[in-house]
């Protein structure tokens, strides 16, 4: 999915909402501002994250399982 461009995503996007919503006739072009305008919040969401600003990637932080930790402690 990395290498789709912008325009391929918003078409993907488009047509998902488009389905969720029982596939409306003569609509495309609100569900085609939509998936637009959905995209664009969730790149602005990702790009201003803390974690991916101070990372300077999108990848996850190495977050120790706590799970382990409490087993750790109890034993």
């Amino acid at each position: 999915m990395e290498n789709e461009s912008m325009e391929e995503k918003i078409r993907a996007r488009a047509y998902e909402l488009w389905e969720k919503d029982g596939s409306p006739a003569g609509q495309a072009d609100r569900y085609w501002e939509e998936a637009r305008a959905s995209l664009e919040a969730d790149l602005l969401a990702a790009a201003t994250s803390p974690r991916v600003a101070a990372a300077g990637s999108t990848a996850l932080p190495n977050v120790p399982d706590e799970g382990k930790a409490a087993r750790k402690e109890s034993t």
